[in-house]
C-alpha cells in the first residue's frame, strides 16, 4: 500500500489556510493589491503574503485592519478569534487541516482515548477535568467540535486509521464507571474485530 506522509509547514506553528484564503478571496474581490492591504492595515506586503499563504498566524491588529479595509464589520476579527480560542485550540488547528487531508492517520494513545473516537460524554468528562471552573458553553463548543472531527470517516475515501491505545487510557476512569463503559464499547464498535 502506498501511504502518502504529510509533511506540512502547518504543523510547524501557522494559521490555518482558511483564514488566509477568505483574506485574499476578499481583497481580490475588492481589487486590492497585497501591498495597498498592507498599508491600509499597517503590515508590509509580505507580512500579507505569509497570511494570506497560511504560514503565520495574524495578529489581532491584523483581522481588525482588515475588517476596517474591506468594510466587514468584525468578520476577521471575530474569525481570527473562532481559530484562537475556539472550539480547538489555536495550536491544535494545523493537524485538523492535516487530519482532513489524510489517507492515513495513526494514532498511539496513552492517556486519553484518541479524540476522534471519543464519546460526547467521555470528552466532556475529560475537558471539564482539563479545564476546571471552565464556562459550560465553552466546553460544549469543544464537545462538539471534537464530535465534528468524525464527519471525515464518512467522506467518499475516508482515511485509513490506525490507533493504539495503551492499557492505562483504558483503565483511567475519565467522568465515570459510565462513561468509561460507553466509551469502551463505542471503541470495539469502531476498531471493529482489530482490537485486543
Amino acid at each position: 500500500m502506498t501511504r502518502k506522509r504529510l509533511n506540512d509547514a502547518r504543523l510547524n506553528g501557522g494559521a490555518p489556510p482558511s483564514f488566509g484564503e477568505d483574506v485574499k478571496r476578499v481583497r481580490l474581490a475588492r481589487g486590492m493589491k497585497q501591498r495597498h492591504l498592507g498599508s491600509a492595515t499597517g503590515y508590509s506586503e509580505g507580512y500579507v503574503s505569509k497570511v494570506e499563504k497560511g504560514t503565520v498566524i495574524p495578529s489581532p491588529r491584523f483581522a481588525e485592519g482588515c475588517d476596517k479595509a474591506f468594510g466587514t464589520g468584525d468578520l476577521f476579527a471575530q474569525q481570527l478569534r473562532r481559530i484562537t480560542e475556539g472550539e480547538h485550540p489555536s495550536w491544535f488547528a494545523p493537524f485538523l487541516d492535516a487530519e482532513r487531508e489524510a489517507e492515513v492517520i495513526e494514532d498511539y494513545s496513552t492517556i486519553f482515548v484518541f479524540g476522534m473516537l471519543q464519546t460526547p460524554e467521555y470528552a466532556r468528562a475529560a475537558l471539564n477535568g482539563a479545564t476546571p471552573g471552565a464556562d459550560p458553553r465553552d466546553i460544549d463548543a469543544s464537545v462538539f467540535g471534537r464530535m465534528r472531527r468524525r464527519e471525515i470517516m464518512e467522506r467518499e475515501n475516508p482515511p485509513h486509521v490506525w490507533v493504539i491505545l495503551h492499557e492505562a487510557s483504558l483503565q483511567a476512569t475519565v467522568g465515570t464507571p459510565d462513561v468509561m463503559v460507553g466509551q469502551l464499547h463505542y471503541c470495539q464498535r469502531s476498531c471493529g474485530g482489530s482490537q485486543r
